[in-house]
């Protein structure tokens, strides 16, 4: 009886490496993966050196999406179907970003995260206003919308797809009482999408903070946007929100037209200036994310 299950057992054995072997051969013959060489070419981005790169890959025909990762930013070996492919790369390491709708090409969305979802002491926006969202951090993309694989290399060319923006207060009145001032700039763009920015019916305003000039009352703040509303909505108005937090621990809140100074300058690298302000008597709220809070007009000269 020992004999005849060590027989059974035997055929067992060869038949499963039988049926192994057969499911291989038939995997490769229907298989029409190409080993493909990706490189990114970083030519028009000096000093990018993002950790990681994403490529995600859309089929024309409309199978499920491909996201394919790669250490570091050169590049690297993928093995991938034959065929037409709307393709969108970028670095998977920018802060305050999420993906949304990646399974089409035409609704591919980098949008900023709203500030409640980075930060928890952040109060839940009101969806009838303005979203305050958390700057985005250092972001390069490529927009394909039809790269055809055939198993020849593919180099992919990066862009930057950020913008780079400043806010200076030259001289605030009794700075000696402020410990610190967080700032929201309204009317941005928070959405890239294949056509260039998209704002899905939205704008936001970013958060950020000024820290004070150690040998004077200057203060000065610097950010990352995707650009701001008005180069392609209209003449829409630009407000900067300004929060003091005082050092008896109470607040003072105000809120500056700064249209004119953000159209008139270059939209990939403005630099707002405030020349003179005064510290506002009373008003504000500890927290900036919301648009609720008693506040201080004060008109300022334009300085371009």
């Amino acid at each position: 009886m020992r004999i005849i299950w060590l027989a059974i057992f035997a055929l067992m054995l060869a038949s499963c490496t039988n049926q192994q072997t057969l499911c291989f051969d038939h995997d490769l013959a229907e298989d029409t993966r190409v080993p493909v060489k990706v490189t990114f070419d970083w030519t028009d981005c000096p000093g990018a050196a993002p950790a990681n790169m994403n490529l995600y890959l859309i089929p024309a025909d409309g199978r499920h999406y491909l996201r394919v990762s790669f250490k570091g930013c050169d590049g690297g070996l993928l093995y991938v179907p034959k065929g037409h492919y709307a393709a969108v790369a970028l670095n998977p390491d920018c802060d305050n970003v999420k993906i949304i709708n990646p399974e089409r090409y035409e609704t591919f969305c980098i949008t900023m995260r709203a500030a409640n979802e980075t930060s928890p002491s952040a109060k839940e926006a009101d969806p009838t206003e303005t979203v305050v969202c958390s700057a985005p951090g250092y972001l390069w993309t490529a927009w394909l919308n039809d790269l055809e694989i055939t198993g020849e290399d593919i180099t992919i060319k990066m862009q930057e797809t950020f913008c780079r923006y400043s806010v200076e207060i030259k001289s605030l009145t009794n700075s000696n009482i402020v410990s610190s001032i967080k700032g929201v700039l309204y009317g941005n763009h928070r959405s890239l999408g294949f056509g260039g920015v998209t704002d899905e019916g939205q704008s936001a305003g970013l958060l950020f903070t000024m820290r004070k000039h150690a040998a004077d009352s200057r203060f000065y703040g610097e950010f990352l946007t995707f650009g701001h509303c008005g180069l392609t909505r209209g003449d829409l108005p630009h407000s900067l929100a300004l929060q003091y937090q005082l050092g008896d621990g109470t607040t003072r809140a105000a809120r500056l037209d700064v249209t004119e100074q953000i159209h008139s300058q270059p939209l990939e690298r403005c630099h707002i200036v405030i020349d003179t302000l005064q510290l506002p008597l009373s008003g504000g709220d500890p927290n900036i994310s919301v648009e609720d809070w008693q506040t201080e007009y004060i008109d300022i000269p334009v300085n371009n």
